[in-house]
């Protein structure tokens, strides 16, 4: 069992635990112990659909120290003339840049990613290794709104034993699979093909 001292232990390390990290860092003094389950920073970020977008412009989105995007008009696509929206490969590269970047080189942050929290100051990390960390301060659980996207779940209908569900947002990513490509007929293929250009359009 390891010990670890920090004034604050964060729980997870999506948009929310982000944000309230970059201002307890750049405004205060406090050590702080970040732990979250996921490989990377980001929150559900990390397991959207491969071409999920922000539903609001990107300069609207991330830290206050660092701006996510260039804050630029889409010249062309679906969104042009409005204010850019960020991808989820975006998203989650920035997220990982503030925290590689930002918030590791301060000395004052500890990160402890694929690790699992136990309750009462404990975690576990995917290696096994247990620790406990003396909080002087508080313990945020930036966790509490158990946030959900499709990727995360199981469909909410039943599926008849034998059949293949892939919902729309995944068929890019599904058409990959060469098992996927000899089931589906000329016609479908196309379908697929089009409804995966439109995507990235």
């Amino acid at each position: 069992m390891h010990t670890i001292e920090a004034d604050y232990l964060v729980v997870g390390a999506g948009a929310m635990a982000m944000a309230f990290l970059d201002t307890l860092v750049s405004e205060t003094e406090a050590r702080v112990v970040v732990v979250d389950r996921n490989h990377a920073p980001g929150g559900h970020w990390t397991t959207a659909y491969p071409f999920v977008r922000l539903h609001q412009p990107s300069a609207f989105y991330g830290v206050n120290s660092l701006s996510l995007g260039r804050g630029t008009i889409d010249q062309a696509g679906w969104n042009e003339g409005l204010y850019e929206l960020a991808t989820g490969g975006e998203v989650c590269a920035y997220y990982d840049h503030v925290m590689r970047q930002q918030l590791l080189p301060t000395g004052r942050v500890s990160y402890f990613p694929m690790s699992e929290y136990l309750g009462a100051g404990r975690f576990v990390t995917l290696a096994g290794t247990d620790y406990t960390v003396n909080v002087t301060r508080r313990v945020v659980d930036a966790t509490y709104m158990r946030v959900l996207v499709p990727a995360m779940r199981p469909p909410p209908y039943p599926v008849a034993t034998g059949t293949t569900c892939v919902p729309p947002n995944d068929l890019p990513r599904s058409w990959e699979s060469t098992s996927m490509k000899r089931r589906c007929s000329s016609k479908i293929r196309n379908i697929f093909r089009t409804i995966a250009q439109d995507s990235f359009c």
